[in-house]
């Protein structure tokens, strides 16, 4: 469904790094009916449109042309105090028809079983390595690599069991530079219940309240009853 704005971008990525730096978030979520819903931020540094602006180009820093309208898809203008762009929305597809792209690397989505899998990888090299790579080295364009703001987020509906990225609850991040290759490897397993660790630990802090309650009440039985003095003078011989 993404695969033309994501082919779009991977191919513009040598003139982003010397035009300025960009911002591409992609957002998804993997729902247990095995859909994939979510968002795509992509925009240009306001800094960079600035500089198109003033040369006449500004239309060669427009997201607009990167995007094909499709069904289930809302496109948004984006824009924060660093970026001005588009957001674009994404209607829950199945797993079969959610794609990134045709080639090996497109993110794929699976499930056996109760495991949910995301394999794949976003190539931000532009197709061109070796000009990534001398632009990295050039003092003049360096600093974009560090400036631009590129990740993939990725909700899973269960316990992520293995990844590539930051885990952060049942999210994984995965996070990359312009001219990276990002891999994305994530699985979780969305079988129902806490995990036997989680009872244990639930079981055990019971089982301390449980005790703790009962020697009260014990204590509380076989404590005397003391007798209020029936004067001051009951304490004379002390």
């Amino acid at each position: 469904m993404i695969r033309k704005t994501l082919a779009a971008v991977a191919a513009l990525t040598i003139v982003l790094i010397t035009s300025g730096c960009m911002k591409l978030n992609l957002d998804l979520s993997v729902n247990k009916d095995d859909t994939v819903s979510g968002s795509l931020i992509l925009a240009y540094s306001n800094d960079a449109l600035a500089l198109a602006n003033s040369m006449g180009s500004s239309s060669a820093l427009n997201t607009d042309s990167l995007i094909t309208q499709q069904p289930g898809m809302t496109i948004t203008p984006y824009k924060d105090d660093n970026y001005t762009g588009s957001k674009i929305t994404f209607d829950a597809k199945p797993f079969s028809e959610f794609s990134t792209g045709t080639s090996a690397g497109a993110l794929k989505f699976t499930r056996e079983g109760n495991i949910i899998s995301v394999t794949g990888a976003i190539d931000m090299s532009g197709g061109d390595p070796s000009s990534i790579e001398q632009a990295k080295n050039n003092p003049l364009t360096s600093g974009l690599f560090q400036k631009s703001d590129i990740s993939v987020s990725i909700t899973m509906p269960g316990k992520i069991t293995s990844k590539t990225g930051l885990i952060e609850g049942n999210k994984v991040t995965f996070k990359g530079q312009l001219g990276d290759n990002i891999v994305i490897d994530a699985q979780s397993d969305d079988s129902a219940g806490l995990d036997v660790a989680t009872i244990a630990i639930g079981a055990s802090a019971l089982a301390v309240v449980a005790a703790g309650a009962t020697f009260l009440m014990l204590k509380r039985r076989k404590t005397p009853k003391v007798e209020p003095a029936s004067s001051p003078d009951q304490f004379d011989n002390w």
